[in-house]
């Protein structure tokens, strides 16, 4: 028997002959462990023109142990696609026309960035990305921001506006699970044949 799809609450399963069949299935029994949200609990003073690792230091949760709060990364146990969002702000008197970057780095390389610019003196601002990023084993993913002239800057301080979270959307290899049979005590070990999401993709401009 193979699962060839889920829902919430159930498994389509398929004998090895033609047909399909339905089992109920436990939503505590399907479970994606691959998940984190960080975020900075001290703050950092950034220095201008030099991209600078961003702290987050602090997990709300990490469900699998794979978000190291000391080195400020996490390391993909198993391959797959990943969201990845995260946010920054500035807090004290910013420089006019200072450009704020905040960016993904990918094995130590950078992989993705976005750009927000105060076009006049302000006291706040916030900087953010999103990204979906194919992992393989071992990969591992940082955060990194950049400031574009003027003095250094501090970043502002809490869980709501210096935070990140990472989760697996669906991994790019098979993965064998377990699910309890409804009204029965056994289980099924079904091998599930194809749980990646083949309708995405990324493009950027040249």
């Amino acid at each position: 028997q193979i699962l060839v799809a889920t829902g919430p609450t159930t498994a389509i399963w398929k004998t090895s002959g033609s047909g399909t069949g339905t089992i109920n299935v436990a939503s505590s029994n399907i479970s994606n462990p691959y998940r984190c949200r960080v975020y900075a609990s001290a703050g950092q003073t950034i220095a201008s023109t030099t991209y600078t690792r961003i702290n987050y230091n602090t997990e709300t949760f990490d469900t699998n142990n794979n978000y190291n709060n000391t080195t400020y990364r996490y390391t993909a146990e198993i391959a797959g696609m990943y969201s990845i969002n995260a946010q920054l702000h500035y807090g004290g008197v910013l420089t006019a026309n200072q450009r704020y970057h905040i960016a993904i780095y990918k094995n130590g390389t950078i992989y993705s960035e976005n750009i927000n610019q105060n076009g006049t003196l302000a006291d706040f601002l916030g900087v953010n990305i999103s990204d979906n990023i194919v992992l393989a084993v071992s990969d591992y993913i940082e955060f990194y921001t950049y400031l574009t002239g003027g003095s250094s800057r501090s970043t502002y301080v809490d869980s709501a506006h210096a935070n990140a979270n990472i989760h697996l959307i669906a991994p790019t290899t098979a993965t064998a699970i377990t699910v309890s049979i409804a009204g029965s005590s056994g289980t099924i070990n079904p091998t599930i044949l194809n749980v990646s999401n083949l309708y995405s993709e990324r493009a950027y401009k040249i």
